[in-house]
């Protein structure tokens, strides 16, 4: 009988006791074990506030840690023996909650659902080229780019093709097609539109014909063209080789093709202003 009291003596210490980092023997009370009962609310916006109940929290806010599938994604506000109140952030994930405690660790039984901020448009510069690349201050865009598409001045959308490091700055390439005005931002089917109006500043929209000669007269379409005495273009991507056109007006503008013209770009300029290069290549047959 002496035997089977030590023997149970000897099991109940050994369950309630766990190995350390150090691998040392330490006591845990069972009034100190983590559980998690309930959270709420279970899907919220960056910036949220979060409330964890549950036991064996304690009250020391560096012993605890808070994670969304064992990566910490939130802010801790408090923590008391059976309430923990976090805060989310830009990079909060959806899936379970994990609070340790000491080493102890309890997971949520249901999972929290992180939701996008409502879709805003903050800011952007005033101007922008054609062909270039355009980036705007945001919120509630998400992480794909793929989702996600803008419109200048009502044309037709394009997919975005950038989103900056601190999720807050979005971008994509302007089409040639573009239109000055105000910009659409679309997520998932849902937009937005700019209060502030984007200029388009000097570049190019098209020319032709695409294969030349000697003599021939090009036509280059564009915005923001100012004059003759202004305006350049570069048959073989030279700077120190700049025609000047025979006519202009603000949106086209014609040159006749030098001699030393080289199959390639096609590049337009103001002096000592902006420049800009065509998307595609011409062809120069020599006479």
């Amino acid at each position: 009988m002496k035997q089977i009291y030590i023997l149970s003596l000897v099991i109940f210490l050994f369950s309630a006791c766990k190995k350390d980092n150090g691998g040392q023997a330490v006591y845990v009370s069972p009034k100190d074990a983590v559980t998690i009962t309930d959270f709420t609310p279970k899907s919220a916006q960056p910036g949220a506030k979060i409330t964890i109940t549950g036991t064996g929290f304690g009250s020391d806010a560096s012993a605890v840690a808070v994670a969304v599938n064992s990566t910490p994604y939130f802010t801790l506000v408090s923590v008391s023996p059976t309430t923990i109140v976090i805060q989310t952030n830009l990079g909060t994930p959806s899936g379970k909650i994990r609070v340790t405690v000491n080493g102890n660790a309890a997971v949520s039984t249901t999972d929290f659902t992180a939701l996008l901020e409502d879709l805003r448009i903050v800011g952007f510069d005033d101007q922008v080229q054609l062909g270039h690349q355009f980036n705007m201050y945001a919120d509630g865009f998400g992480t794909d780019t793929n989702k996600i598409s803008m419109s200048f001045g009502g044309t037709t959308p394009v997919k975005a093709n950038y989103i900056g490091p601190s999720s807050s700055v979005v971008g994509a390439m302007v089409p040639r097609y573009a239109q000055g005005g105000k910009v659409t931002l679309t997520l998932n089917g849902k937009s937005v539109i700019s209060d502030k109006i984007l200029t388009l500043a000097m570049s190019m929209r098209d020319f032709s014909p695409k294969t030349i000669k000697t003599g021939d007269t090009v036509k280059i379409t564009g915005v923001q063209f100012t004059n003759q005495d202004e305006m350049w273009a570069s048959f073989n991507n030279l700077l120190d080789k700049q025609e000047k056109p025979i006519k202009v007006t603000p949106t086209e503008m014609w040159f006749i093709v030098p001699s030393y013209a080289k199959s390639g770009y096609l590049e337009i300029g103001q002096r000592f202003g902006l420049t800009d290069i065509s998307d595609t290549k011409f062809t120069f047959i020599p006479k």
